[in-house]
């Protein structure tokens, strides 16, 4: 891993790090827990593979979340208002470039309404339609 820049020093000095760093560390964390030993026992060989399956699961839902992904990035609050139509359900995301309903954000169709005072967040990745990419169109 790469010298830490001396900005990362000065946030680390005040108690904080970057979201990049820290989900590295989870990662490297949950690869080294995952990673059998010649000295582990029979319960420790257990506690891996069942850390292992909890990891998998738990990282996947991170990966999907598109609430995590407004928390950490966007900023927003815990929305508190449910969508009328969408009933506080995920409903995939809007790809057909439909109008968007007003849970909607980015492609995502969250189930809720955005707080007023919340900033207007962008995601983190962008859904793109495989038919978009073959054909040189980007959105």
């Amino acid at each position: 891993m790469p010298r830490e820049s001396t900005d990362e020093g000065k946030l680390r000095e005040q108690g904080y790090i970057r979201i990049e760093t820290f989900c590295h560390a989870m990662d490297t964390w949950a690869q080294v827990c995952q990673e059998e030993l010649p000295t582990d026992h029979e319960h420790h060989r257990r506690w891996r593979k069942d850390f292992e399956e909890h990891w998998r699961f738990i990282r996947l839902a991170i990966a999907k979340s598109c609430l995590l992904d407004r928390l950490i990035y966007g900023g927003e609050q815990l929305r508190q208002e449910m969508c009328p139509t969408h009933q506080g359900r995920w409903s995939g995301c809007n790809i057909t470039g439909e109008k968007p309903c007003k849970c909607q954000h980015d492609t995502c169709i969250t189930g809720w309404l955005p707080n007023p005072d919340d900033p207007k967040s962008q995601a983190s990745f962008r859904v793109t339609l495989l038919s978009n990419l073959l054909s040189g169109r980007h959105g």
